[in-house]
């Protein structure tokens, strides 16, 4: 059972960023909020890069499909001092 929450400030887990090459680089900087949840996958308010996958009838019935989705174990919750620096 995950602890986050929708509004939760998020960051990858290290775990994460080693297990696929990203040591350095912008991801493991970013900060996101959890907008929702679909299963083991937190929705997060960073857009989606490619929306081709997806009809524009499917985007209309589920407009969550827009944003970006992240497994909840690749997630960490961010204390609120270190999300202002």
């Amino acid at each position: 059972m995950s602890t986050l929450a929708v509004g939760d400030r998020v960051k990858l887990t290290a775990k994460f960023l080693r297990s696929t090459g990203q040591r350095v680089g912008s991801e493991g900087t970013k900060v996101f909020e959890v907008l929702g949840f679909e299963r083991d996958w937190a929705i997060v308010n960073e857009p989606m890069f490619d929306l081709s996958y997806f009809t524009q009838a499917e985007l209309e019935a589920d407009p969550t499909l827009k944003w970006r989705r992240i497994g909840i174990s690749n997630l960490k919750k961010v204390a609120a001092l270190e999300v202002e620096s």
